[in-house]
C-alpha cells in the first residue's frame, strides 16, 4: 500500500498543478471576471513551486521501496516524462505568468502542460497498476503460504497427538502387563503353588 499510496499522492499534486495554472491565468486583466479573484496571482505560482517539491520528496521516498525490474522500468519511464513536464511546462509558465505574460502562459498551458501532463499521468498509472497488481500477486502467494502452514501446522498437531497417544499406549501396556503379570504370580502363591516359574527378567521397577 505505501508505493501506491505515494503514486496516487504525486497524481493528485500533478493535476493540482495544472489547476492552479488554468486558475492563474484567470487573474489576466482582459478577463472580465478577474475581480472575483480577491487573491495574489503568487498564491498559484508558489503552490505549484510547493507542489513541486513534494513531489520531488515523495519520488525519493518511493525509489527507496524495492521494487520489481518492471517497475524500475516504468519508474524511469514516468520520471522522464515528468522531468519534460517540469522543465518544458510549469516552469515557463510559471516565468510567464510572474511576468504578467498571460497570453504565453496559455500558450505554454496548451502546447506543453496539458499535452505532457496527459503522457506522464498516463505513465504514472501504468507505474500505479503495476505497482498494484505485484502487490497483490505477493498477497495472494503470501496467503498461499500461509494456508500451507496453517495445514502443515494441523497436521503436526494431530501426528503429535497420535504419537503422544501412541506412545501413552505403550507407557501404560509397560506398567500395566507386568503388575497383571505379577498379581497373578501372587494369586498362585496365595493359593499355595509354589511351584511356579516367575519371570524376573525384566530391569524396571516391577521387574526388580
Amino acid at each position: 500500500m505505501v508505493p501506491t499510496g505515494i503514486i496516487g499522492r504525486i497524481m493528485l499534486l500533478m493535476n493540482d498543478n495544472r489547476g492552479q495554472v488554468m486558475l492563474a491565468l484567470q487573474h489576466n486583466p482582459d478577463n472580465p471576471l478577474s475581480k472575483l479573484h480577491d487573491h495574489p496571482l503568487t498564491t498559484h505560482i508558489d503552490t505549484i513551486s510547493k507542489n513541486r517539491d513534494e513531489i520531488t520528496a515523495l519520488w525519493q521516498d518511493y525509489l527507496k521501496l524495492d521494487h520489481t525490474p518492471e517497475e524500475r522500468r516504468l519508474a524511469e519511464q514516468y520520471l522522464e516524462t515528468r522531468t519534460k513536464y517540469v522543465s518544458e511546462g510549469l516552469t515557463p509558465a510559471q516565468g510567464a505568468l510572474q511576468a504578467g505574460d498571460y497570453t504565453k502562459a496559455n500558450e505554454i498551458l496548451l502546447s506543453h502542460v496539458n499535452p505532457l501532463y496527459t503522457k506522464s499521468a498516463e505513465h504514472a498509472q501504468g507505474l500505479f497498476k503495476q505497482t498494484t497488481d505485484d502487490a497483490k500477486a505477493e498477497y495472494e502467494i503470501s496467503v498461499r503460504h500461509y494456508e500451507s502452514i496453517r495445514v502443515w501446522s494441523i497436521a503436526g498437531t494431530a501426528a503429535g497427538i497420535l504419537l503422544a497417544a501412541f506412545f501413552g499406549w505403550l507407557l501404560i501396556r509397560s506398567i500395566v502387563t507386568p503388575l497383571n503379570r505379577a498379581i497373578s504370580h501372587f494369586d498362585h502363591i496365595a493359593e499355595g503353588k509354589l511351584t511356579n516359574d516367575i519371570d524376573i527378567s525384566g530391569r524396571d521397577e516391577i521387574g526388580r
